[in-house]
């Protein structure tokens, strides 16, 4: 079965197959996360990530570009962890190359997924090669996009997997611990679902829930300067500019990132 066009139904199929097998391979990527904090919860961080997406794209018949869309908003608003942030970028960069797209043939996704690289890149204040972003920009650079879209994912898949394969001769805590990057293990589950549903292999599965647990209560008197860490965690917030304060379409997002790197270096050497 040949796949010339894709179309909002295929794409939202593919991302649900794409969690269903994020979700058969969690606890494997689970295991593999060593980088940036060994707390082993990358595989539920995306799931969750992933499955905010697909809940946002229930029932929707709009186009290719609409469905792309909401997507992406729906996995920024679910976002969890490093991660499940970059994943919801990857995933705005892709329905940012499908705006006003009403259905996608291989050049147009390709494209799409070069934009995807390019907004993952941007997520990422200081980009460390061997990690998911490498193995999305290389498994994009090597696939082919000059026949139909079943072809462009064999050799996305192919090219991700020598990417993935190579992660630890790129960060070398990975070399040390063994593994390749949890983060590209997981962007491979995701993309492997999305072929199996291109391909019409389409399961009704339910997507296996994730272990991670509620958010504790924080007890701020049993926190002082003299505290030591045991374990570490990731924060994300959501910032919204206000037109009424900020000129949007001139506004540069590295005066909040070098605002933040000199309080955070202030802070250091204080």
């Amino acid at each position: 079965m040949k796949t010339i066009e894709l179309d909002s139904l295929t794409f939202s199929a593919m991302l649900r197959q794409g969690a269903v097998s994020l979700s058969k391979d969690k606890k494997v990527i689970n295991d593999l996360n060593v980088f940036p904090i060994p707390d082993g919860d990358t595989g539920d961080n995306m799931l969750m990530t992933l499955k905010a997406g697909c809940n946002a794209v229930k029932d929707n018949l709009g186009t290719l570009a609409e469905l792309a869309s909401a997507a992406s908003s729906g996995m920024l608003l679910g976002a969890r962890g490093n991660s499940g942030v970059i994943l919801s970028r990857i995933f705005a960069g892709l329905a940012k190359g499908l705006q006003d797209v009403i259905v996608a043939d291989t050049n147009t996704f390709a494209k799409a997924m070069d934009s995807a690289v390019a907004e993952a890149y941007k997520a990422v204040p200081v980009p460390v090669e061997g990690t998911i972003i490498t193995v999305l920009r290389e498994g994009a650079a090597g696939a082919d996009a000059s026949q139909d879209l079943n072809h462009y994912f064999e050799t996305l898949l192919e090219a991700m997997q020598v990417s993935l394969d190579h992660t630890p001769e790129l960060l070398q805590v990975l070399k040390d611990a063994g593994v390749v990057d949890s983060g590209g293990a997981g962007l491979l589950s995701i993309f492997r679902g999305m072929n199996d549903a291109l391909n019409g292999k389409i399961s009704e599965e339910e997507i296996e829930p994730t272990t991670a647990t509620p958010v504790p209560t924080v007890e701020l008197n049993k926190f002082d300067e003299n505290s030591k860490l045991e374990f570490g965690y990731c924060t994300e917030f959501l910032l919204r500019l206000m037109r009424s304060k900020v000129d949007l379409d001139s506004f540069d997002e590295n005066v909040i990132f070098d605002y933040l790197n000199k309080v955070a270096s202030n802070s250091v050497s204080s």
